[in-house]
Parts: C-alpha cells; structure tokens; sequence
C-alpha cells in the first residue's frame, strides 16, 4: 500500500474539487478514577453528483497522540477524500490511518493506563509466587 500525508490528501482535495463537511460526536467515560474520551467525525463528501458519507475515530484505542479531535478530523477526511477519488482501490491510505511500530508501542502503553484492570490481572498483581 501507499501512504498520502496529510497536504497531499488536500491537494488531491483541491485538484479533484472535493467538498466535505464534518459533523462531530464527543463520548466522555469514566472508569473509577479513569476518563476516556471518544470522538467520532463524521464527514460528509461530495464530488460532482456523488455524496458519501464516512468516520474518523479517535480514542485511547487507536490514539496516541494528544489532540484526538484534529485525529479523526484528518481521518475522516482521508476517507472521503480516498474514497470519492477511488483511490482506495488502487492501495492509497491516509497516513493518520497507518500506525507505525513505534506508535503501536505508545498505544499499548497508553491503553495499560486507560484499560480498567480485570479480575485475572487484580488477582495475579496480589499472588506471590
């Protein structure tokens, strides 16, 4: 596959005259003394006759970043974008799509501080061996 970053998904934007609108959705949960927040955008494209209609996510799953908005904003317009250009067939993805090595090992450690403990875990952490 084929990475686009984030200016070349907006040229691509421009060139084929692509027009998106976004709708944001904000979930705040708590666990215990934990918080988690969950944002979803929706994004709404058009190109010429055609309308879609496609998400970005954002959350301690699949963030490791700290603006989780501007995240799945750039995500959900990769997807409109990639998919009213028919570029997703072709192997193209958005680079806020694709996690690299580096941040799958970010994201396992943030979801160590954001997952609550199961019973397994709490019972292993008090058993000695």
């Amino acid at each position: 596959f084929k990475i686009i970053k984030r200016n070349g998904i907006e040229k691509i934007q421009a060139h084929y005259g692509v027009v998106v609108s976004y709708d944001l959705k904000e979930e705040i949960i708590w666990q215990g003394d934990r918080v988690m927040q969950f944002i979803k955008v929706k994004a709404t494209g058009k190109l010429g006759n055609r309308t879609i209609e496609t998400y970005g996510e954002a959350s301690p799953m699949n963030c490791v970043n700290k603006y989780p908005i501007a995240t799945a904003e750039k995500r959900a317009l990769s997807r409109a974008v990639l998919q009213l250009t028919g570029l997703y067939k072709y192997g193209y993805f958005g680079q806020d799509e694709i996690l690299d090595e580096k941040d799958e090992n970010k994201l396992v450690k943030n979801l160590k501080n954001v997952l609550p403990k199961t019973n397994v875990q709490r019972n292993m952490g008090n058993k000695k061996a």
